[in-house]
């Protein structure tokens, strides 16, 4: 059971949000196609998330990336 967590943002805004930023991207966009960069693992659900509502033709990739800024002394 998770305790002593504070909701700060709802699904519905959040998907709201997304639905604007993929309105935005495909009229920026218009009678392009574009390719869409997706980092590994935190970022795959939000981007599979936005392709559903870009209407422009999208090409996906996607990144691993990791730090190694402890190992760096």
């Amino acid at each position: 059971m998770v305790k002593n967590i504070t909701l700060l943002i709802n699904q519905d805004a959040i998907e709201s949000r997304i639905k604007e930023i993929a309105v935005r991207i495909s009229n920026d966009f218009i009678g392009e196609s574009i390719l869409c960069v997706c980092v590994l693992k935190g970022a795959f659900i939000f981007m599979a998330d936005l392709l559903k509502h870009i209407n422009v033709p999208t090409n996906i990739s996607y990144m691993a990336v990791s730090s190694y800024n402890d190992q760096m002394k």
